[in-house]
């Protein structure tokens, strides 16, 4: 069956400030994903031509949607925006994911099945390597401790077999990769007061807290 013909359980989400070339790149990587995807470019006022380079370059793929805008609220604010499209697509995932990142084609795919699979996962994270060393872990895993008030990033600056091995739930999920159950979730997906960072600390204690699992593939 031609995998365009399923509908699209996710709508990947990636916010643009100024880094036009590796918002292409992270766009080009989804859309190369062995799952149907929308994916929807937010713009956050760059100013610098971006948005209407991504509307020439996207004009006649339909599973691309660029969004301009006049305000630059932030990582927040920018994919809230996003969700609020994502969620009138009527799909029941989002994937946040930061701009300067690309995708192995599985990674959507095994995500949304991981979360199909326990129906109590709000939020999903992968594992993440640097984009410079592919062989060294950027993410591996996450936990935070309430005593220090900061995650911790399991393998970091190591090598792949320092990170967990299995899916396990999760203290922190990286809003770096982050596939969200947008039923879990009511009114905006991101404190908006954060701006940008602490805001995945912020979305993973808020998620927990209401019984919903955080859960790293």
């Amino acid at each position: 069956m031609n995998q365009n013909l399923r509908p699209a359980r996710v709508a990947a989400i990636v916010v643009n400030f100024r880094t036009p070339d590796f918002t292409v790149a992270c766009v080009d990587s989804l859309v190369a994903s062995t799952e149907p995807l929308h994916v929807i470019v937010v713009d956050n006022a760059s100013g610098d031509g971006s948005a209407e380079q991504f509307a020439t370059r996207y004009a006649s793929d339909s599973r691309v949607t660029v969004v301009p805008r006049d305000v630059n609220d932030g990582y927040t604010g920018g994919n809230n925006a996003g969700v609020a499209i994502a969620r009138a697509l009527n799909v029941p995932y989002a994937l946040i994911l930061n701009s300067d990142t690309v995708l192995d084609p599985e990674c959507v795919r095994l995500l949304a099945d991981e979360a199909d699979r326990e129906p109590r996962t709000a939020l999903a994270t992968p594992r993440i390597f640097y984009g410079d060393r592919r062989d060294t872990l950027w993410f591996g895993g996450g936990r935070y401790s309430l005593w220090h008030g900061r995650p911790m990033h399991v393998g970091v600056n190591r090598s792949a077999n320092h990170g967990w091995a299995n899916r396990r739930d999760c203290s922190f999920a990286s809003g770096c990769a982050l596939l969200v159950r947008l039923g879990a979730f009511d009114g905006d997906l991101f404190d908006a007061s954060l701006f940008a960072y602490a805001e995945d600390l912020d979305l993973s204690i808020r998620a927990r807290r209401a019984g919903p699992r955080c859960t790293f593939c």
